[in-house]
C-alpha cells in the first residue's frame, strides 16, 4: 500500500506542478476535518502559493479514486478515503515539524480573517463552509505559536461579549476546541497551549456568558467521565465570576454562581479521589453561602444553597473516616434547617431539608456507636415526612422519602437486637414505597429498591426463625430483578443485580438445609457473572462478584461435605481476587474478601484435618485483617475482622 500511494504522489508531481500538488495536499492533510475547494483556493493565496483552478482540477482528478465524495454540488469536504494517503503525504511532503507548524499557522491567519470579516458583515460566503472557521482554536494550539495563543485568547474573549444569538453562532470554536482535546488530542504539548489559552481568556474575561458557557461544559465533561478536564473548566468559570465580583462586590447572584462552581469542583476532586482540594473547595462553597444565609436570612434560596453545601462537606468527611468533623458539619446543618422550618412547618421543602440533616446526622450516630442520640433523631425526621406524606397521600415521592425514615430506623432497632421492631418498620417501609414502586414499576432504581427492601425483610424472617415468609420474600425480590433483567440483557448494572438476588434467595436456603436449591441458585448466578467477565476482563465488579460465587460455591460443598468441589471453588476464587488485587493494590475491600477466603480455606483444611495448612491459611487471613485495621483505625468491621482472624487461629 505504500508502494502504491507512492507511485500515485509521483504521477502527480509529474503530470502537474510540483509546488501546487505539494500544498494543496498538506493543507488537506493537515485540515481536522477536510476543505472546502473554495477555502483550499483562498489558503493557498494567504500563503503566497496561489493554486490554479485548472491546475487543482487536474490534480483533483488524478485524487478523485482516493478522495472521499464531494458530492453534485462539489460543496462536500476535500478528505482522504484512506488513512494510508495521508501517511504518504506526510512522509514525502511534511517530514520537516517546521513546515506543519507553518501549515497551522496559515490556518490560524485564514480563520482570524474569517472573523475579522464575519463581524464587519462583509463576508460573501455562506456562513456553514467555515471549516477552517469552527477549527481555528485546534489550529492554534497545534502551531503554538505564541502570538497566535495570544489572539485566540482575546477573540474568543470578544465572542462572548457579543449578543446571545451571535455568541450560539461563534461558540462553535470553543466547542470543537474542547472536544478535540477531549476526544483527539493525546499531545501534552497542545494541553499545555489549550491551558494557556483559557489561562489567558480568564484572565481578561469579566464575561458572565463565558463563565455560565465553562459551567455547561463542565457539567458534560463530568458525565461522559473526563473528570480532569470538567475539574479544569469549573476552575476557569470561578475565575471569571471573581473577576466579576472585583467589580460588583457582593452581588448575591455572582457569589451564588461562584459557590456553585466551588461545590461542582468540589465533588469532581472527591470522584477523582482528591480528597484534600475536595474539602478545599466545599469549604470555600459552604463560606460563600454562609455570608449569604447571614445577609438575607431567612432566605429560603440561601439556606438551601448552605444546607447543600455542608451535607456535601459533611459526606465527605463521613468517607474520610474524620467523624468529629462531619458531627459538627452535620450539626450546624441541622440548626440552620431547624430554624427555617419553625418558620414555616407547613413548607414542604423545608421539612424535607430539616429531616434529611437529622437523618445525615443519625446515620453519623449509628457509625459511632451513639444509638439512642441516634433513635431520637431518626424518629424526628419520620414525624415530619408522616406528617409531609399525610398532606399530599398520593405524592409517590414523600412516600419514598418516608420509607426511607422506616428503613433507617428498623436497622437501628436491628442492631439493638430486636428483630420485632426492626420487621414491623421493614414492613411499613414495604406498605410505603409500594406507591412509589407502583407508579413506575419500570424505573430500575424504583425497582432495586423495593426489591432491597423486599430482600432485608426476608433476612429477618429468617432471623426470626419463618424461613417460609423469608423465601417468599426474598422470591418476590428476585421476579423484580428478573423482569429488569429480560427487559434489558445488554444491561450490565441489572444483570449482575439479578444475580445478587439469586445469591440472597440461595442464602436462604442454604440457611434452611436446602442444599439443592440452594445450589441452582448459586450455580445460575455464577453462569451470569462468568458470562459478564468473559465478555470485559476490566470490569473489576463483575470480577470480585464472580469471585464471591465460586466462593459461595464453596462453602455450600462444605458444608454438603464435598470437599474436592469446595477446594476448587475456592482456588478459582483466590485466582481471581489475586489478579484484582494485582491491578488495584489500594482496594481494601478486595483485600478483605480475599481474607475471608482465607478463613474458608483454613475451615476446609481443617475438617480435612489439614492443621498445618489450615494454620497457614488464618495466620494470612490475622494479616490481612490487620493491614486493613491500621489502614482504616477505629473501622467496626476491620476490628470485627481482626478478632475473627484470631480467634480462628487460636
Amino acid at each position: 500500500v505504500d508502494g502504491l500511494f507512492g507511485a500515485v504522489l509521483s504521477r502527480l508531481e509529474h503530470e502537474n506542478d510540483l509546488q501546487v500538488v505539494r500544498i494543496s495536499l498538506s493543507f488537506i492533510e493537515c485540515s481536522r476535518a477536510g476543505l472546502q475547494e473554495h477555502e483550499l483556493m483562498e489558503l493557498g493565496d494567504l500563503a503566497g502559493k496561489k493554486i490554479p483552478k485548472l491546475t487543482w482540477l487536474n490534480v483533483f482528478w488524478g485524487l478523485r479514486p482516493y478522495l472521499r465524495t464531494l458530492g453534485d454540488d462539489r460543496e462536500g469536504n476535500l478528505a482522504f478515503f484512506h488513512s494510508q494517503l495521508g501517511k504518504s503525504v506526510r512522509e514525502h511532503y511534511l517530514y520537516n515539524p517546521e513546515t506543519e507548524i507553518t501549515i497551522f499557522n496559515t490556518f490560524t491567519q485564514y480563520g482570524l480573517d474569517i472573523y475579522t470579516r464575519l463581524t464587519s458583515q462583509d463576508f460573501p460566503g455562506e456562513r456553514d463552509s467555515l471549516n477552517c472557521f469552527w477549527d481555528l482554536g485546534v489550529y492554534v494550539i497545534k502551531s503554538g505559536i505564541s502570538e497566535n495563543l495570544i489572539k485566540i485568547s482575546g477573540l474568543l474573549n470578544s465572542v462572548f461579549s457579543l449578543s446571545p444569538d451571535q455568541q450560539v453562532f461563534y461558540q462553535r470554536i470553543p466547542d470543537h476546541l474542547i472536544y478535540y482535546i477531549k476526544n483527539e488530542s493525546e499531545s501534552p504539548v497542545e494541553f499545555g497551549h489549550f491551558i494557556t489559552v483559557f489561562d489567558n481568556l480568564c484572565h481578561l474575561s469579566s464575561s458572565e456568558s463565558l463563565a455560565e458557557y465553562l459551567v455547561i461544559k463542565g457539567d458534560s465533561m463530568k458525565i461522559t467521565g473526563a473528570l480532569p478536564l470538567s475539574l479544569i473548566l469549573y476552575r476557569w468559570s470561578s475565575r471569571i465570576y471573581q473577576n466579576i465580583l472585583e467589580t460588583s462586590p457582593g452581588n448575591p447572584g455572582f457569589l451564588r454562581s461562584l459557590a456553585i462552581t466551588f461545590s461542582k469542583s468540589g465533588e469532581v476532586s472527591a470522584l477523582s479521589g482528591n480528597s484534600s482540594d475536595a474539602v478545599s473547595y466545599l469549604k470555600q462553597d459552604v463560606e460563600i453561602c454562609w455570608k449569604a444565609f447571614q445577609k438575607a436570612s431567612p432566605g429560603e434560596h440561601e439556606a438551601r444553597d448552605l444546607l447543600t453545601g455542608w451535607n456535601a462537606l459533611g459526606d465527605l468527611y463521613v468517607r474520610l473516616n474524620e467523624k468529629e468533623n462531619a458531627a459538627i458539619v452535620f450539626n450546624q446543618a441541622i440548626s440552620v434547617s431547624e430554624s427555617v422550618y419553625n418558620i414555616d412547618q407547613a413548607d414542604c421543602d423545608k421539612g424535607f431539608d430539616y429531616s434529611m440533616c437529622l437523618l445525615k446526622m443519625a446515620d453519623m450516630e449509628i457509625y459511632t456507636g451513639n444509638l439512642t442520640m441516634a433513635f431520637s433523631r431518626y424518629n424526628t425526621a419520620t414525624l415530619i415526612r408522616q406528617s409531609l406524606a399525610q398532606k399530599d397521600p398520593g405524592n409517590a415521592e414523600k412516600a419514598k422519602n418516608l420509607s426511607i425514615c422506616y428503613e433507617k430506623t428498623s436497622d437501628a432497632w436491628l442492631l439493638r437486637g430486636n428483630t420485632n421492631l426492626a420487621m414491623e418498620l421493614q414492613l411499613l417501609a414495604r406498605e410505603t414505597f409500594q406507591m412509589f414502586y407502583k407508579s413506575d414499576w419500570k424505573d430500575q432504581n424504583k425497582s432495586n429498591v423495593f426489591s432491597l427492601i423486599n430482600e432485608r425483610i426476608g433476612s429477618l424472617c429468617l432471623a426470626r426463625g419463618n424461613p417460609a415468609d423469608a423465601i417468599y420474600y426474598c422470591r418476590e425480590a428476585l421476579e423484580i430483578r428478573r423482569k429488569l433483567y429480560h427487559a434489558n440483557l445488554d444491561n450490565t448494572i441489572n444483570t449482575l443485580n439479578f444475580s445478587k438476588s439469586l445469591n440472597k434467595l440461595g442464602d436462604i436456603y442454604l440457611g434452611t438445609g436446602n442444599y439443592p436449591e440452594a445450589d441452582a441458585c448459586y450455580r445460575e448466578a455464577l453462569g451470569i457473572r462468568k458470562e459478564i467477565y468473559l465478555k470485559d476482563h476490566r470490569n473489576a465488579e463483575a470480577g470480585r462478584l464472580l469471585s464471591e460465587s465460586y466462593m459461595r460455591i464453596g462453602n455450600l460443598s462444605l458444608q454438603a461435605g464435598d470437599t474436592i468441589e469446595s477446594r476448587q471453588s475456592y482456588s478459582k476464587s483466590n485466582e481471581l481476587l489475586s489478579y484484582l488485587i494485582t491491578e488495584d493494590m489500594g482496594n481494601m475491600e478486595l483485600r478483605s474478601e480475599l481474607g475471608t477466603l482465607y478463613q474458608h480455606e483454613g475451615d476446609l483444611s481443617l475438617s480435612m484435618k489439614e492443621f498445618v495448612m489450615a494454620a497457614d491459611f488464618y495466620h494470612r487471613s490475622l494479616e490481612i485483617a490487620g493491614e486493613i485495621f491500621n489502614v482504616l483505625n477505629e473501622n467496626i468491621e476491620a476490628g470485627r475482622d481482626m478478632a475473627i482472624a484470631l480467634l480462628r487461629l487460636g
